[in-house]
């Protein structure tokens, strides 16, 4: 690349953040995810030059990361979060083991993130005097509104048995495949995690 990239010095790489980024292409330096994380090298396509106001030509590139991490729907939201976070003294459950789901029993519904730090971290859901089980806290108190590589709602099926989905109102477009990363992690703290449809965990 030469100084193409508009550094003088050659001999930087990726702004001298080498820890947490990568440019395997020489284009666009991408951030590196948690080693828990699965990641990937995406490359990137390269469209033909357009004119800039200068009437010279201009290379344009995307920024393509995998995995993406997805931000809050409303940044402006994020302060109350951690109001409620700081008011309540909340704090979500680490899945780091087969054990860490035990207390919650069969058949209990939860809210699951994945940090931008690669904790996968859990939100039981409360049952109402009624018997109703309520919405409870948003995805956003898991991580005080952080951005996140997965997010869904979760129902144990038994104490080393999960079922997930990607369902949450609070992030932008988190992925189907996206969860793929969740049944990693859940893999990895030794339970079992399917996929099923949106509709299939429910608040009833």
């Amino acid at each position: 690349m030469g100084f193409a990239a508009s550094d003088a010095n050659l001999y930087r790489y990726v702004r001298n953040n080498p820890t947490n980024a990568v440019d395997p292409d020489g284009l666009l330096e991408r951030p590196v995810p948690p080693p828990n994380i699965p990641f990937q090298v995406v490359p990137i396509t390269i469209p033909k030059p357009v004119k800039d106001l200068s009437g010279k030509d201009e290379a344009r590139y995307e920024r393509p990361i995998y995995p993406p991490l997805f931000p809050l729907k409303d940044k402006a939201d994020r302060a109350a979060f951690v109001a409620w976070i700081e008011k309540n003294k909340f704090k979500p459950i680490q899945v780091t083991d087969k054990n860490s789901l035990q207390a919650l029993g069969k058949d209990k519904l939860f809210k699951w993130v994945v940090s931008k730090d690669g904790k996968l971290l859990v939100i039981p859901l409360e049952k109402t005097p009624s018997g109703a089980i309520t919405d409870g806290p948003k995805h956003p108190v898991a991580t005080g509104g952080a951005p996140v590589y997965s997010a869904g709602w979760g129902k144990i099926v038994d104490g080393n048995k999960v079922e997930i989905n990607n369902q949450t109102n609070h992030y932008s477009g988190v992925t189907q495949e996206s969860l793929q990363i969740g049944v990693k992690l859940f893999k990895d703290a030794g339970i079992e995690a399917t996929i099923v449809p949106k509709g299939a965990i429910e608040v009833k």
